[in-house]
């Protein structure tokens, strides 16, 4: 198998400021969202705690199961992860929405979609959503750019772009919806690189597949 688990020597060395980072914080991420926010001290704040954590789970299962899957049936060169690739999503998956637990994102969210009764707030769950996306590239809202009065989008990274095939795909298994026919439902309202879109196209029959893999499963 082309894929280690184990992450090699030389990425001790790495600064904190490289993408790569993200894989050797991948342990400690696996281990702080089994944790309850302190905060989350309603029966709402336990549902969506545990909502959170579902999601974040089944993006790790699409992961494993993509790469596997590649492994196995799609170890060529059409279909190649190089191993600094590799860790880096591996990282990126085990860090996946981990801003969610945040100040700036848990109370927006936790009203708008547990509000036990309460009042939802528009404009809470937008700031709290907005901070999402801008802090997470693994949306493609992360990549656009204001210039000249007009939004532009920028090239989103391979890494990024495979991060948030895993993250269509869990909600897709979620929503028994194949990840193909998600995008292509919603593309028309995305502004995507035209780079993007190719890398989109080209892994989304491999992330169909993997959704038949989860649904074998269930």
């Amino acid at each position: 198998m082309f894929f280690e688990k184990k992450f090699p020597p030389w990425m001790d060395t790495l600064p904190p400021d490289t993408m790569l980072y993200h894989a050797k914080m991948a342990q400690v991420n696996d281990e702080s969202i089994h944790r309850v926010p302190k905060w989350a001290n309603t029966s709402e704040d336990l549902e969506y705690y545990r909502y959170v954590v579902e999601h974040i789970e089944s993006v790790r299962l699409v992961w494993e199961k993509f790469w596997r899957n590649i492994d196995k049936n799609h170890n060529t060169l059409d279909f190649w992860i190089q191993d600094c690739e590799f860790f880096t999503i591996r990282g990126l998956i085990y860090s996946h929405d981990i801003s969610k637990f945040g100040h700036e994102e848990w109370n927006g969210y936790r009203q708008w979609f547990y509000p036990g009764g309460g009042t939802e707030d528009k404009d809470m769950f937008a700031r709290a959503w907005n901070h999402h996306q801008k802090s997470n590239p693994h949306h493609w809202q992360y990549w656009l750019m204001f210039e000249d009065g007009k939004t532009i989008a920028l090239e989103m990274p391979f890494e990024y772009v495979i991060e948030m095939l895993c993250d269509w795909t869990a909600m897709s298994v979620k929503f028994k919806n194949l990840p193909s026919n998600w995008f292509a439902e919603n593309r028309g309202e995305m502004l995507l690189y035209e780079s993007t879109v190719s890398i989109i196209e080209r892994w989304l029959p491999i992330f169909d597949e993997v959704y038949g893999l989860i649904n074998k499963e269930v």
